[in-house]
């Protein structure tokens, strides 16, 4: 191999090694805080992921090369607190979806719950 390619694969894995494809895009569009609980395929290479969101914020979280489960969110403080919501990702395969996700998790005030959407 000459050294042009061996540079230009050097190259190639610099510019790319920090990229994954299951980014799980979060935004908290209710009045106080929520807790994301994200499985994982492959419990015994991928532990789970757990994030913290505040009321207004918005959070990507890299799951690396693992395939996206469930999402169950709780929220922890502000109207509802201590209402759950467990998120299905539209599954690719099997029970887990091998692609990025992106969900708003708003308050339902009048059902006295939490829910969350695709967006």
């Amino acid at each position: 191999m000459n050294i042009k390619n061996y540079l230009l694969g050097l190259a190639t894995l610099a510019a790319f090694h920090n990229v994954h494809p299951y980014n799980v895009r979060i935004v908290n569009a209710t009045d106080g805080n929520i807790r994301i609980f994200i499985e994982r395929a492959r419990p015994d290479i991928c532990a789970p992921l757990v994030t913290l969101l505040g009321p207004g914020r918005e959070r990507n979280v890299d799951s690396g090369a693992c395939c996206l489960g469930d999402l169950k969110i709780k929220k922890t403080t502000g109207s509802n607190m201590g209402a759950t919501f467990t998120y299905q990702p539209p599954f690719t395969n099997s029970n887990y979806t091998c692609k990025g996700v992106a969900i708003r998790v708003t308050d339902d005030l009048a059902g006295k719950k939490i829910k969350a959407v695709a967006i």
